[in-house]
């Protein structure tokens, strides 16, 4: 390759570190700029369009990042005719998109509205993600090290233990010393198989949370942590409906349509889940009665039923959806302690076992030495 095609393929592969660095960066900022929009769009900005919006930000320089991003924007913009799920592509999560396209089909107003609801779903989720970490942070540190130790069982200290105390014959270890032995010959043999396992199973898992449906997945999401999932894929669902339903001028959409647009906007539970509330339209259910499938805790369907009763669908709806915000988060913050301190007891039983086992079989090799050296 020439010097010019080395320079043009170096060139080629900045630009797509520096466009993959806006978009990650974006992406974490997204709520914020879902919200910024919203009101540029809300407060008319003079009539101007998406792409015009756009071309705007890609005009300034006090955000070089964002302005790059909206450049190329707006190029999609004038190509694909201005649609976000096609603008937006690449960029933001694609269950965002698909929502923002439903809303964009619904009109200006419930683009607006949707912006602003995804802005204060997101700000929730990742509050919910920032603060799940960090209180499993320590029980996670804790299983590592635990995992660590077990690990240096038949690399180590059994190795080291078995050197010490060499000269002692192995018909007179003790029954302590032989398990020990028995249980490091295990380790090595078993224990990569053992994490690879644990590694599968809980990536099989969170692979299935947006994917498993049926009625087992009935039965599991009234247990956590499928709840807690359960929650949050509900809050979007029902945010996601009360969006739709809400009144654009004299054009009222029905629940029916509304549950067809969530269908198609949504992953596969969430799908499943339009399904079912569909067929129960069908089979004559009115008011909350029909979101009787899981959907969320059954003591919100008596809140949602009054809330319908008072303000209708679209208003009940989303009243309890905030309703469901907060006993999410609550929720939430209940297990994740919960599931705290349960993996730092559990890993610190494990350590002391572990350590208090080193010590019996250090005493048994010790008194077998002994015995050893009494018989000479």
């Amino acid at each position: 390759m020439s010097a010019a095609g080395w320079r043009h393929a170096i060139a080629a592969l900045a630009h797509r570190a520096a466009w993959f660095h806006a978009c990650r960066r974006l992406r974490r900022e997204r709520a914020d700029y879902y919200e910024y929009l919203a009101e540029r769009m809300a407060a008319g900005v003079g009539g101007k369009t998406l792409l015009a919006l756009f071309r705007g930000d890609a005009a300034r320089r006090g955000n070089p990042l964002r302005a790059r991003l909206s450049a190329e924007w707006a190029r999609r913009c004038e190509t694909g005719g201005g649609d976000l799920f096609e603008v937006w592509s690449g960029v933001f999560p694609e269950e965002d998109l698909l929502l923002l396209r439903t809303a964009q089909q619904a009109g200006a107003a419930a683009l607006v509205q949707a912006l602003r609801d995804l802005a204060d779903a997101t700000r929730l989720v990742e509050g919910a993600r920032r603060n799940l970490r960090q209180t499993l942070a320590a029980g996670v540190v804790a299983l590592c090290v635990l995992a660590g130790m077990l690990a240096a069982v038949p690399h180590y200290t059994a190795p080291r233990l078995w050197r010490t105390f060499q000269g002692v014959p192995q018909d007179l270890h003790g029954p302590t010393a032989q398990a020990f032995q028995q249980f490091s010959v295990w380790l090595q043999a078993w224990l990569p198989a053992c994490l690879s396992g644990l590694c599968v199973v809980l990536a099989g898992f969170v692979l299935s949370l947006p994917r498993h449906t049926g009625h087992l997945r009935t039965v599991l999401d009234r247990h956590a942590p499928w709840s807690l999932y359960r929650d949050f894929q509900g809050l979007r669902f029902l945010l996601l409906l009360a969006l739709l339903l809400r009144p654009q001028g004299h054009r009222v959409m029905a629940l029916r349509d509304a549950l067809a647009r969530v269908a198609g906007s949504s992953g596969v539970w969430a799908a499943w889940q339009a399904q079912r509330v569909g067929d129960r339209l069908d089979a004559g259910w009115t008011g909350a009665d029909v979101f009787d499938t899981g959907l969320f805790d059954p003591q919100l369907g008596g809140f949602l039923q009054d809330m319908i009763d008072a303000h209708g669908m679209d208003t009940g709806l989303r009243r309890a959806t905030e309703r469901l915000r907060t006993q999410a988060l609550r929720r939430l913050s209940g297990q994740a302690q919960a599931w705290r301190w349960v993996l730092l007891l559990g890993a610190l039983a494990g350590l002391l076992a572990l350590a208090a086992w080193h010590y019996a079989v250090i005493d048994d090799l010790r008194r077998a030495m002994m015995i050893h050296h009494a018989g000479r």
